[in-house]
This record gives structure tokens, sequence and C-alpha cells, in this order.
């Protein structure tokens, strides 16, 4: 395929190996936990195979070829010439990994760079041990080969007059074979004229074509003529080949007109398929579940209908006898199989409701243009109510409204169930226990909960990486775990739950615990903090030192919490973590919704406006004066002394005295904090818009946004600058 199609097809390709994946992270964690599952098995085989063929349309060879091994080493599964083993599972959990970092690559507009080397290695090993018998018989001579074939001969003989006898029962083709002068031969014979096909000499067949028919002929397989019409021709390249891939799921492709060749040079809405299949139902399903298809047709064809003879087709060539006879076999192995239901994953899919996809970027610019919208009506009702315009505030009611209904729609077209990185979650773990030698189970909970799909995207690293974290360092091996009076499996649960704007997520283990004095011990030796201050603290406040930059146990337990909280933080959430040795270790997010277009508190500091998301806000007061218990201001509030920090202060402005201050308590970590500020203005809904990259450092501010009479507010991340 030409480079601009590549480039053409390529989002679609990412697309649909997303889904792929999606479904993989699923699939093998349970293949894992039931070796034995048929419906899983042909699943996972069949997505190998679609990747394979939507992979080598648009040129991708290694995703390809790494593809096409694993569908390889899973047909031998799938045929029970292998059995799942831990060995299998990790080779597939390795091309998991392969495709989707390099689908990633490409989703980033990069060049994939990956070794595929030792991957090939691992699936042809694996595979390499159900082809010894076939390499051992290729090296035979050539009268041991005569001989084995005539053993098999003598052995088929019997076998076909068993198959003859049992298919004049049941199907309407009866085929008559012989076997006669070292040759395999067979033929069909139609019991009733099928109806007529339309012009089935499009049909025209080349001696290779004739070949195939032969081959389909000799399966038992009946010949049909399939014609598919698509909905959207700009899109007929890769359709044609995605059919091509299905249609031989079902059967034996024979002949597509136009060919592959002529459907790249000319435009065309439709294409016809000769295929030889076992069974029309089979035929039938998998042309219902071809993608853009507008109308389809399926008819019987015969022979005459081609304008060939049987005669024609019982030219063998004498190579083929070995892989004839082993073929028949096979039918014998398989017959009287139960026919395959559909699997529960496949039942829900086929009633699910027509879905139109939308390009993010486009959906990003829609939101953007929204966002525009809400500036507007915010510059306007400053305007109404500065110059007291009564008809432009009863016009800007209905406006309002308009916009905050669409504003609305949108955001829950942007926003995305938990359930698309907790499903990861099983595959992760498995992935983690393997690698540390521990037996674990992974559950969770609250996936329909939908957070904005970038905020999702920026939350699933830090989630990882705590999962990772509590896997390596907190739970226990087995024999430990049993020593201790435990259970010899680990647990890690994952929960989510709605809390107003905020969504809480925690990540749970029953581990060895964290031990705070151990903690605060070994951030005072690497000179994070100074030993006079652990007094001082409560347990929450010493296990929160994991997340200091650069924190490690002796044995580098422990590493990596400064990067979680850094990414939770710039999302616009907080992390907290609580421990109970020998029992439970628990890391909670708290984070918003969406990051887009948030609540917030405008507050005055000086003649400057800033904004403050009400997320972490608990309320605010004023007060006419303000404790100092040595040297630092507090409140009293519900019976609780509240320490007061004065945020022009914090920010590095000169400090505006006053006999009368505004408090803004929030909470951190559970504990309720104030900021004085000059003024409160009140709440307003804004659009968050995000720094400049020379900005984009400067720590206490999240964004900015446009306020109603045009001026430029910076958004303060409270916990962040306490």
């Amino acid at each position: 395929m030409s480079e601009s199609v590549d480039k053409e097809f390529l989002e679609v390709f990412l697309d649909e190996a997303s889904e792929f994946l999606d479904k993989l992270d699923y699939l093998l964690p349970k293949l894992e936990k039931e070796p034995e599952n048929k419906e899983v098995i042909n699943e996972i085989f069949r997505i190998m195979h679609s990747l394979k063929g939507n992979a080598a349309t648009i040129g991708l060879s290694d995703l390809s070829e790494i593809a096409h091994k694993a569908e390889d080493l899973l047909d031998l599964v799938r045929r029970e010439k292998l059995k799942v083993s831990k060995e299998i599972l990790s080779a597939l959990f390795d091309v998991v990994n392969f495709i989707s970092s390099y689908v990633n690559a490409l989703s980033t507009g990069k060049k994939p760079e990956l070794d595929k080397t030792s991957i090939l290695k691992k699936l042809e090993s694996l595979a390499g041990g159900t082809t010894k018998k076939s390499l051992e018989r290729t090296s035979m001579s050539r009268e041991e080969v005569e001989s084995y074939i005539k053993k098999l001969e003598d052995k088929a003989r019997s076998a076909l007059e068993f198959l003859r006898e049992q298919s004049r029962s049941s199907s309407r083709d009866k085929v008559s074979e012989r076997v006669e002068e070292g040759q395999v031969m067979e033929q069909e014979r139609l019991e009733e004229k099928k109806e007529n096909v339309g012009d089935t000499r499009l049909f025209v067949l080349n001696d290779v074509e004739k070949q195939r028919v032969a081959e389909a002929i000799a399966k038992e397989y009946s010949l049909y003529a399939v014609t598919l019409k698509f909905r959207d021709p700009s899109l007929l390249v890769i359709r044609y080949f995605q059919a091509l891939q299905k249609l031989g799921e079902a059967g034996d492709v024979i002949k597509t007109v136009p060919s592959g060749d002529e459907v790249m040079k000319k435009s065309t809405d439709a294409i016809r398929v000769l295929i030889g299949v076992k069974k029309l139902g089979d035929l039938e399903d998998v042309v219902k579940e071809l993608n853009d298809v507008s109308s389809y047709d399926i008819k019987r064809i015969n022979l005459e209908d081609l304008g060939i003879s049987i005669d024609e087709l019982r030219i063998q060539k004498p190579v083929d006898r070995l892989s004839e006879l082993e073929n028949i076999f096979k039918k014998i192995e398989e017959f009287g199989e139960e026919p395959v239901k559909p699997s529960e994953s496949e039942a829900e899919e086929a009633k699910k409701l027509e879905e139109v996809r939308v390009n993010v970027k486009s959906l990003d610019a829609l939101f953007n243009l929204v966002g525009e919208l809400v500036l507007i009506k915010s510059r306007l009702l400053s305007i109404a109510n500065q110059y007291d315009i009564q008809a432009l505030k009863e016009a800007l009611s209905t406006f309002e409204r308009l916009v905050n209904e669409l504003q609305n729609e949108i955001m829950q077209m942007r926003l995305v169930p938990l359930h698309y990185i907790f499903r990861r979650l099983p595959r992760i773990v498995s992935e983690l226990s393997e690698k540390f030698k521990k037996d674990i189970d992974v559950y969770y909970e609250g996936g329909e909960i939908a957070l904005d799909r970038k905020v999702l995207e920026e939350l699933s690293v830090p989630l990882f990486k705590v999962v990772e974290i509590l896997v390596r360092d907190d739970i226990e091996d087995s024999e430990t775990r049993v020593r201790k009076g435990k259970s010899s499996i680990g647990t890690i649960r994952v929960y989510a739950f709605r809390e107003g704007n905020r969504v809480i997520i925690t990540v749970e283990s029953d581990g060895k615990g964290l031990d705070p004095e151990e903690i605060a011990k070994r951030a005072v030796e690497l000179g994070l903090i100074p030993a006079s201050s652990v007094e001082k603290m409560t347990n929450e406040e010493k296990l929160m030192l994991v997340t200091l930059p650069g924190f490690s146990l002796k044995n580098g337990e422990l590493s990596g919490f400064d990067s979680i909280k850094h990414s939770v933080e710039s999302i616009g959430g907080t992390l907290e973590i609580y421990s109970k040795m020998d029992a439970e270790t628990r890391v909670t997010f708290k984070i918003p919704v969406s990051m887009a277009t948030l609540r917030a508190l405008l507050i005055k500091l000086g003649e400057q406006i800033y904004a403050i998301p009400v997320s972490p806000v608990v309320t605010t007061m004023k007060v006419d004066g303000m404790s100092t218990i040595g040297n630092v201001k507090v409140i009293e509030y519900q019976d609780k002394v509240i320490t007061v920090h004065d945020l022009g202060e914090i920010l590095g402005m000169s400090s505006h005295s006053s006999d009368k201050s505004y408090i803004v308590l929030v909470e951190k970590r559970g504990k309720l904090v104030g900021l004085r500020v000059d003024e409160i203005l009140g709440q307003e809904d804004i659009v968050v818009k995000p720094l400049s990259k020379l900005l984009s450092n400067a720590k206490g501010f999240s964004g900015a946004t446009i306020l109603g009479d045009g001026r430029v507010c910076l958004i303060i991340d409270p916990i962040s600058i306490l």
C-alpha cells in the first residue's frame, strides 16, 4: 500500500487497535484463570487475526508479523495441540505490551522503534515443539515418505466410507470420493438446481483460482457469491481489506471483483467475492459484522455458473497427497463436535446500537468554542449589570440557559468511564505478580464513574504506579503471608465513588503496611526534613514523607511516590496515604471530574483578582481579628483551632493590613487550613486555560481564565502551596 494510503487510514487503524487492546487487557487475565475456556481462546485468536490483517493492510509489517506469530501459537492452543501454560501466557502478555507500545508511538506521531526479535523467538520456540514431527517427516527419504503415505491411504479408505455414511443423513451436498493410483480426488454432485445468482461470468477464473475451487470442494465447502455495498466509498480500500480478512475466517476466499489492485486505482461502492464455506450460517454471521456495509447479498452457485466442469478440477499434484489425507483425519477428529455458541460479549455486541465515532481533536475544538461562548456570556452579563440594561438581562437569561445546556452536553461527550483504565488492572497485576514472584488477586469497582477524557489520560500513570509500588513493596510473598496467618494470595482492591464535584479513587492492599516511624527516620537520614520536626508530626504526616523528592528506604522500597504526587496535583487532585501495620495500606486520590471547566471562588488580593477551585473549599468567613499562638495566626471554627496563612505572603505579595479579614477554609489531607484574602467576590463558572510554557512551572498556579470584563485571572491551586 502506498504511503499516502497509510496516512489516510492510520487513524481508523488506531481506533480499532485501541479497542482490541482494551479487550485483550480483559481477556488475557481471564484466560490465566480459565485456561480451558475455548470462548476466550477463540476471541483472542480472532483479535490477533484481525490485528495481523489490519496492520498488513496499511504497511505495518513489524506489528503484522508479531500478531501473525501470536495467531499461529493460539491456533495450536485452540486445536488442542498445546495447552495454555505460564510460558504461553507470558509470551502473550509480551505481545500485548509490544502492540500497545507500537500503537502509542503511532498515536503520538512517532516512528515505532521496538525490538521484536526476542518476542518472535519466544513465540516460535513455544510453537516449535508441535512442528517437530513435520520437520522429521520432511527429512525422511522418498521411500519412507511413500510408505508413510501408503499407510495413510489404507486408513483413509475406511475413514472416507465412514464420512460418507454420516454425511448422507445431514448434508444436502453429497461428495463422492475415491482413492486410485495414489491420488485423492473428491467430486461434488448437487442434488437440486440453485437459483440464478446474476452475472456470475464476472468470476472468470485462472488456473490458480481453479485450484482454490478444487481445494474448497475437497474440504466439502459450498460455493457462494457475496455482494457487498459500502456506505462511504472514500473508505473502500481499507473496508475492502478488512472484509477479506473477516471473510477469510469463515472459509476460503477464491476471487474478488474488482481485485485489490483495481480497488486501489478506481472508485466503486461495491465488491463481489467468490468464497467457499462449510456452513452458510457462519458466512452470514461474518458478513453482518462487517463495518460500513449498507447492504449485502449472498447466493449459492455451482460449477456450471462459473463455466468450469468437475473434470478440470481433478488435476492434483502428488505433493498434495499427504496434506489432503491429514485434512481428512482432521475432519474425523472434529466430527461430532458441538457447534460453538456465541460468547456473551458477542451477544452483547450484537445488541448495541450504532455509534458515531468522533475525532478527539474535533471534540476538543467544539469544546473550546463552547468555552468562548461561556466567556462571551460572562462578558455580556457584566455589561448588563454595569449599565443596568434590563432588555439585555432578559435576553441573556435565555442565552445563559442555552449555553449552559450546550456546555453540559459537550461535557457529557468528553466524559469517559473509569472502566477504560480499570479493566487494564488484571493484566498489569498479573505481569507484576509474575515479575516479583507473588500470588496476587485484583478487584475493582466503580468503573462506571466517569471523568473528563484529559483527566483520565493523566490519571492512568499515577494509578498504575501506585499499584506497582504496593505489589512490589507492600504485599508479601506467599510463604511470608502464610507464616503471618494470612491467606497465601495477596489482594489489591481499587474502588471509586463520586463526592460532589470530585471523584475519590482508592488503591488498597493487604500487605505488611508502611511504618511511619521508619519513614520519618529515613527522611531525616536523607536530609529531607530536620529531626526536630518529627516529634510534632502525626502518623499521616509521617507517611506523606514518602512523597518528598528523592525519598526511598535503604533497600530502595517506596521510591516513586514523589512523581505520583506531582501527577495527581497537576490535574487538580490531592493524594492521601493511610496504613495499618500487617493489615492494610490505602492510597487515595481526590480528583476533579473535569479540568476544562470548573466552579471557582473569586477572591481579591490588592487590586488583583484570583480564582480558587471550590472543590477543596469548605467554607468562607469574615473575621474581625485573629489570635496568635507563637508566630502563627489562628481562628476558632466549630470548637477547633485552625491555622491561618496569609495568601498574599505565600504568593510573594505585600500584605494588606486591615481590621477585617476574609478567610477561605480549605481541606488538605483531612485537615482544615485557613487562607487570608483581602476580599471575596463570589463564585463563577470559569473555563480553564493552560499556562504558557514560561509559567507552567510556577508553583501555586494551575491555569488561567478570562473574566467577564476581559481581564486575565490566574487560578490558584491552594493544596500545592500549603
